[in-house]
């Protein structure tokens, strides 16, 4: 049963906060961004549950202050094919 998180690791997420390094994976759970970090700190925070994505060593863009809607995630979709 899906907890409504979603998980994306697999590539590197770009906080672009001008002071983060480059993170392992993000948590997105009800449109928003829930967290950004290493894979294994993310897939706690995400839960049993969680859908999971593949970025496929994509970098993707993003920060905590938005929404998900406005990620910008098309370098990671385009990797999932």
């Amino acid at each position: 049963m899906e907890n409504g998180a979603t998980l994306y690791s697999g590539g590197r997420v770009l906080v672009l906060d001008g002071v983060t390094p480059p993170q392992e994976a993000l948590v997105v759970r009800d449109g928003r961004v829930a967290g950004v970090g290493d894979a294994g700190d993310m897939t706690r925070l995400a839960g049993k549950g969680a859908r999971c994505v593949s970025v496929r060593g994509a970098t993707c863009s993003g920060s905590c202050g938005l929404a998900a809607r406005d990620l910008d995630l098309s370098q990671c979709r385009s990797q999932l094919l």
